[in-house]
């Protein structure tokens, strides 16, 4: 009995350790990508100093509603799949529901985009806004391009 508990705990030791390091791993992988994205967004706009110090709060705080919006959205579509078994067992108006919440969760994530740039068209030119449109789809290409050549490289050792 002693033994049983003596393993368990140690299990439990090792697996916690685990995830704490993945944890802090994915810390440090999200943190250099944010540092990596405000670098590119940076270079790509030319900010003045002023206009840098206007931009980043209201940039950094619509993004970070985004990226909530995002996280609670899924989490929730997610549960209710797997409540119902997933995509597989969910009825047609089950589906047709998490459909909805989609298009739903497009129009919000819209709306937070359109604050931003009434945010941002206070003190930034039209083209400066337009050149940040166009960094963000640039940024996420060259982010899939960096992650693939990553990932050829990993296949290959």
């Amino acid at each position: 009995m002693k033994k049983i508990k003596y393993i368990t705990f140690l299990f439990i030791f090792f697996a916690s350790i685990s995830m704490m390091g993945q944890n802090r791993m994915n810390r440090m992988d999200q943190d250099k990508m944010k540092a990596y994205k405000i670098a590119y967004i940076t270079d790509r706009l030319d900010l003045t100093a002023t206009e840098a110090q206007k931009f980043w709060p209201i940039y950094n705080e619509i993004s970070d509603k985004i990226d909530s919006f995002k996280k609670q959205t899924r989490k929730e579509v997610v549960k209710q799949l797997r409540a119902e078994g997933g995509p597989e067992n969910i009825s047609d108006e089950k589906a047709w529901s998490i459909i909805q919440r989609d298009f739903d969760t497009q129009k919000k994530i819209l709306a937070f985009e359109e604050e931003l740039v009434n945010k941002l068209k206070g003190f930034l030119p039209y083209r400066k806004i337009l050149k940040l449109k166009i960094a963000e789809r640039e940024f996420k290409k060259d982010l899939f391009k960096k992650l693939r050549e990553r990932r050829k490289k990993f296949n290959k050792d």
